[in-house]
């Protein structure tokens, strides 16, 4: 229970009661106007690109909403000074159009304010996680035009393959901060601890991770003692997603591609064992049970307009290994496909079990901190059995139906010899390093894998000169 052992106790005599971890995403200038003398100019609630009033007062007035849906962790977009215009038809709302990264935005309130909100937060035993925004600053900006000479002097994005533009050109046209000068870097450093100073939070979570060298990131947790961080890695391969947690060293990272696999497999009609090898990928991670899992983001289509019926895919949600996480709205059933539509106004209807949820989690150890492993597979049943403090629970999960039960199978243990015995000319290609982590020119015909692993792959012909995939949903397979 990651956050809950950083968030401060309430007040003497009682303690609060134990809770299981469920980090909360708030998108200020859209959550709630608790202060209409603040609204910065061009407020318009009526215009999707405008800024609508959203403020830290409207957050600190509904804390009650949030500590009912059993939220232990309130993450805020970024509090930053930043651009108030619309850049062409898009807004600047969502504040990562940063104008100075050492000020807090006047559009959201006073410092005194800021401080007021997260001491209400600590003593609801609610963490306060505030976003920094280090890679880049607004496109046009006064930062840009006073320190031309801070940026990487390079144009967009064009291969989104290529490490080195991924990490010095812009990303959607914004000004590439270069963190290794030494202005930059003590720029950033400074804003940092202004924010350290100011809220005292829990920790950072860190915008855009993959567009920054970690060097600069684990300088930057060295100077500032340790700093709790939790990484936007925006891939949905867990091999890259391992490999840069690793060199970042963060404590927590999103988990971006079990994100996909629920999108894909309870909205979308893929076959159950794409969640399940998924979810077998958690053996290459150093630790699963840090990431935050989620069903929707600021930047992904909301979950209400992907599924049919969401209490499934938020039992699941709920039920596996990680720290749940809601995007402001989620409980209400908030729609919208792309910017900024999927930005939309809080609304405060009643909301989904959301709170029961929670207490289901927090009530029973298997679910809130438990170990998982695959227990079973069909075409279209997966069970996951979790344990923890002498209690085992399997989840019974299909695309349309999750069931808990008591018990389950033990752990299966050590390897198995698997024989694929592709045709001549073909090669087996999937996730993991046992199968050449998709790569075909590392295919394999056999492979020694755990037991109890579920296995992602297909069948690639490489006897001609570019290999050739095959059509349809990847093969999946539970090696027993």
């Amino acid at each position: 229970m990651i956050l809950l052992l950083l968030a401060c106790a309430r007040p003497a005599p009682e303690a609060p009661t134990p809770r299981a971890d469920v980090a909360y995403f708030i998108l200020v200038d859209r959550f709630a106007n608790g202060d209409p003398t603040n609204d910065p100019p061009g407020t318009d609630p009526s215009d999707p690109q405008a800024w609508h009033g959203g403020d830290l007062a409207g957050v600190h007035q509904n804390l009650h909403w949030i500590e009912d849906l059993g939220v232990t962790t309130v993450w805020l977009s970024p509090l930053m000074k930043t651009r108030y215009d619309t850049f062409f038809e898009w807004g600047a709302f969502h504040g990562y159009w940063v104008e100075d990264h050492a000020q807090l935005d006047p559009a959201y309130g006073t410092e005194d304010e800021l401080r007021a909100l997260a001491k209400a937060c600590q003593e609801r035993g609610i963490s306060l996680i505030l976003d920094m925004v280090y890679n880049h600053s607004a496109m046009d900006g006064v930062l840009l035009q006073q320190k031309p000479h801070w940026y990487h002097p390079t144009g967009a994005i064009e291969d989104w393959d290529d490490p080195v533009e991924l990490q010095n050109n812009r990303v959607h046209g914004l000004p590439d901060l270069d963190q290794d000068n030494p202005e930059v870097y003590a720029h950033l450093l400074e804003a940092s601890r202004y924010w350290l100073d100011l809220a005292q939070p829990a920790g950072f979570r860190i915008d855009a991770v993959r567009h920054m060298h970690p060097s600069f990131l684990a300088r930057l947790d060295q100077d500032l003692d340790d700093v709790w961080m939790l990484a936007e890695i925006y891939d949905g391969d867990p091999e890259k997603l391992r490999r840069d947690w690793h060199e970042g060293a963060f404590e927590s990272v999103f988990d971006f591609p079990l994100h996909f696999a629920m999108v894909d497999t309870f909205c979308k009609g893929a076959p159950i064992g794409r969640l399940a090898a998924t979810l077998s990928m958690d053996r290459i991670y150093d630790d699963p049970h840090a990431l935050f899992t989620f069903l929707d983001n600021h930047d992904r289509p909301r979950i209400a307009s992907e599924c049919d019926d969401v209490s499934v895919p938020l039992e699941f949600l709920f039920s596996v290994r990680g720290t749940p996480t809601l995007t402001y709205g989620t409980e209400v059933g908030l729609k919208g496909t792309h910017e900024p539509d999927n930005r939309a106004d809080m609304r405060f209807d009643p909301p989904r079990a959301i709170g029961e949820l929670a207490a289901k989690r927090s009530a029973n150890p298997a679910l809130s901190h438990g170990e998982s492993w695959i227990s079973g597979l069909t075409d279209d049943t997966l069970r996951i059995t979790r344990e923890a403090d002498g209690q085992r629970l399997t989840v019974v999960v299909t695309a349309t139906t999750l069931a808990l039960e008591e018990g389950g199978p033990d752990k299966l243990t050590g390897t198995a010899e698997v024989d694929f015995a592709p045709p001549e000319g073909f090669v087996v290609v999937g996730g993991g390093a046992e199968l050449g982590n998709w790569n075909p020119e590392e295919g394999v015909q056999n492979a020694r894998l755990e037991r109890g692993t579920v296995i992602e792959y297909k069948l690639v012909e490489v006897s001609g000169e570019q290999p050739i995939w095959p059509d349809g949903p990847n093969q999946t397979r539970l090696i027993r």
